[in-house]
């Protein structure tokens, strides 16, 4: 049998795919690599069908296989990248991305990847840059400015953080995980009002998000106390006010909960 046999069966298995129909795609797939067991492109797209199915083992062997054929298809080091992710292999998944990025410099899901792998490996700053080349690459991509925004929360740059989750709103605003996010980041700054007016539009979208329903909840009781604290206390200069606030803000940031690492809620202090 012939390449262009296996191209065939290559290009079958892509359009299995693309229908939804992965046992299918799975034996085009298989045919082709009968066929020709060089094909990379084909054992790329068997590695995916197995990640997908939960089969990291057999996805990791193909990945290999692939990467020894070709050493110089970045494809194949951002499938095996994600298989190591999947496995929580987090140092081996940079690795590959940083491979996958010297052969082609503008893949920007390599950038993702490795960015989301630095998160895991408490390498904030090392995200952030990545996250925002691959911004500079796909600036349509709202996922980047999610994963960033979650990086710069992690080291307390609760601003920035806002800044990005309004990015990715604005890029895609029928996600409602994109208001939730931002209103947990108003939240840790003790922006009450507009943390609320987010977790309202969350429950808009999704009223039985529980999370939402909660922090809302916390949220309204707190900022009960916060006006009745302003009443209580005595007059201030506005330029005292705002130093303060702004102080206070940024040392509180640790008190609020997160949806992501379940830390609860106490009552403003």
């Amino acid at each position: 049998m012939s390449r262009k046999e296996a191209e065939y069966a290559f290009e079958n298995g892509i359009a299995s795919l693309k229908r939804g129909q992965a046992d299918e795609a799975m034996h085009w797939f298989n045919k082709a690599l009968d066929i020709d067991g060089a094909y990379t492109k084909a054992l790329q797209q068997r590695a995916f069908l197995h990640f997908i199915a939960g089969e990291c083992v057999l996805a990791l062997q193909d990945c290999n296989s692939a990467i020894e054929i070709d050493k110089n298809d970045p494809w194949s080091y951002l499938h095996r990248a994600m298989v190591h992710s999947r496995l929580k292999q987090f140092g081996a998944t940079a690795s590959d991305c940083t491979q996958a990025i010297a052969l082609l410099p503008s893949l920007a899901v390599a950038y993702t990847e490795r960015g989301s792998a630095y998160c895991e490996l408490r390498k904030f700053r090392e995200a952030i840059a990545d996250f925002t080349r691959a911004q500079e690459i796909n600036p349509k991509d709202s996922v980047n400015y999610i994963c960033r925004a979650v990086a710069y929360d992690e080291i307390g740059k609760y601003r920035d953080a806002i800044k990005d989750f309004a990015k990715a709103i604005e890029l895609n605003p029928d996600d409602p995980m994109g208001y939730f996010s931002r209103a947990l980041a108003y939240h840790k700054i003790d922006d009450l009002e507009n943390a609320i007016a987010d977790y309202d539009r969350v429950l808009s979208m999704e009223p039985n998000f529980g999370d939402a329903i909660q922090n809302r909840s916390i949220a309204e009781g707190q900022l009960k106390q916060q006006k009745a604290s302003l009443r209580r206390a005595k007059p201030a200069t506005k330029a005292g006010a705002a130093v303060g606030a702004l102080a206070a803000e940024e040392a509180k940031g640790g008190k609020v909960y997160d949806f992501f690492t379940r830390l609860e809620i106490g009552p403003a202090e």
